[in-house]
C-alpha cells in the first residue's frame, strides 16, 4: 500500500507513522520538517508556498491531510494562513484529484470545539457538530468547520473521509498542549 502524508509531525502524523511503520508500509511524506518516524521519501515543503502537482498524489493508494495551522494557542500565525492550510489547501488537493480521477482515499481530520460555545451535556452526533449554530471561539475552529461542512456535502468518486476528533493526548503530544500542560505543571507544583 501507498501512503501520503501530508503534514509530517503533528501528533495524529506522528502516531499514524509509527503504526504503517509496523507494517512496513511506504509511506512518502510532504512536510516542513523531518518526520519523527521512518518514511521512504520525505519532501520538505511549506505548503503555504507550493502548489502540489496532482499527478504525484495519483499514485497513493491513501492521502492522509494531517497539516494544520493555528492548532497552539501560544502561536499567533497569520489568519490567512490559518484559513489557507485548514480549508482551502485541502478543498483544492480533493477537487483537483476529483478532476482527475483518484481512486484511493483521501483522510482529513476536523476538531470537536466545531460544536461551538455551549454547556450542554450529550454526546453531539457528527451531523450535530456540522450543524451547530453556536458561536465558533477562533479561526482555527472556523477554518475546521468549514473544511467539515464541505467534505460533509461535497461527492466524490474516489474515497473520502472526514473525521471529527476529540481532544487527544498520548507519547507523540506536543508539551504545550492541554493535557501535558496541565500534568506538567501539577507535577512542578507537587500536586
Amino acid at each position: 500500500m501507498k501512503v501520503a502524508f501530508i503534514g509530517s509531525n503533528g501528533f495524529l502524523a506522528n502516531s499514524f507513522g509509527k503504526f504503517y511503520n509496523s507494517f512496513d508500509n511506504d509511506i512518502v511524506v510532504y512536510g516542513r520538517t523531518a518526520p519523527k518516524y521512518n518514511s521512504n521519501i520525505f519532501f520538505q515543503l511549506d505548503l503555504l508556498y507550493y502548489d502540489f502537482v496532482i499527478e504525484e498524489l495519483l499514485k497513493f493508494d491513501i492521502i492522509y491531510y494531517f497539516a494544520g495551522e493555528g492548532i497552539q494557542s501560544n502561536n499567533k500565525p497569520d489568519v490567512n494562513d490559518i484559513y489557507k492550510i485548514n480549508t482551502f489547501i485541502p478543498i483544492e488537493l480533493i477537487l483537483k484529484l476529483k478532476g482527475k480521477s483518484f481512486s484511493g482515499c483521501f483522510v482529513s481530520f476536523g476538531s470537536y470545539a466545531e460544536i461551538g460555545c455551549n454547556s450542554i451535556i450529550k454526546k453531539f452526533s457528527e451531523e450535530e457538530i456540522i450543524n451547530s449554530n453556536l458561536k465558533l471561539l477562533n479561526n482555527y475552529t472556523i477554518s475546521k468547520k468549514l473544511l467539515s461542512q464541505f467534505v460533509s456535502n461535497f461527492e466524490t468518486p474516489f474515497h473520502l473521509f472526514h473525521f471529527i476528533i476529540p481532544t487527544i493526548y498520548g507519547y507523540y503530544e506536543n508539551p504545550n498542549r492541554l493535557i501535558p500542560y496541565i500534568i506538567r505543571n501539577g507535577k512542578e507544583q507537587n500536586l
